[in-house]
């Protein structure tokens, strides 16, 4: 098997692993909700995960091509499976008792859609490089804190004494952006 499927398999196989247990085991998470609201968290967090990835030097080009691509498409079905989950019964703290987007709702809503049209008009320019990446790493780290950081601050509430998958993404876009800045 080649050594980049090898990996990419890796990494799903932990983040369905570490998903499933967390939010199905632990949680309460109904298991008719995994095709598409535990789907959605494994397929973020693995693409978070395979952008680690690409900062190890022995990567061969194509093998990094590989890894973006799987990135872009990660982060295309992360959009279109949120649209589905975006309703209170997944994510309570995104609306007020009238229904509306909350504080928090609002802000996660607008620093996601700003990282998305920065990562794909960077794709499609060729933009995402640099100061580019920088901002886009900066929304997301936003839209990471305004969706999970209620989950964040009480471990006692953690399933199973996991960490939410938004706060270790939140800690690997940390990283990105200071081995980023290292540099």
């Amino acid at each position: 098997m080649k050594r980049k499927y090898l990996i990419l398999f890796t990494i799903y196989f932990f983040t369905a692993f570490y998903t499933i247990v967390r939010y199905h085991l632990f949680g309460g998470v109904l298991w008719k909700d995994l095709p598409v609201f535990t789907l959605n968290k494994i397929v973020i967090f693995s693409a978070m995960i395979t952008s680690i990835v690409l900062l190890n030097d022995n990567i061969t080009q194509q093998e990094k091509r590989f890894f973006y691509k799987t990135i872009y498409i990660s982060v295309a079905l992360h959009l279109l499976l949120s649209l589905q989950v975006l309703k209170p019964y997944y994510l309570k703290d995104f609306f007020d008792a009238k229904g509306g987007y909350s504080f928090w709702g609002n802000w996660s809503l607008l620093w996601g859609i700003l990282a998305a049209m920065i990562f794909f008009l960077g794709k499609k320019t060729n933009i995402l490089s640099g100061f580019f990446v920088q901002f886009f790493l900066i929304f997301v780290g936003l839209h990471l804190i305004f969706t999970g950081f209620n989950s964040w601050i009480e471990p006692s509430m953690w399933y199973g004494g996991m960490p939410p998958v938004t706060l270790l993404s939140f800690l690997i876009i940390a990283y990105r952006l200071w081995h980023n800045n290292k540099y």
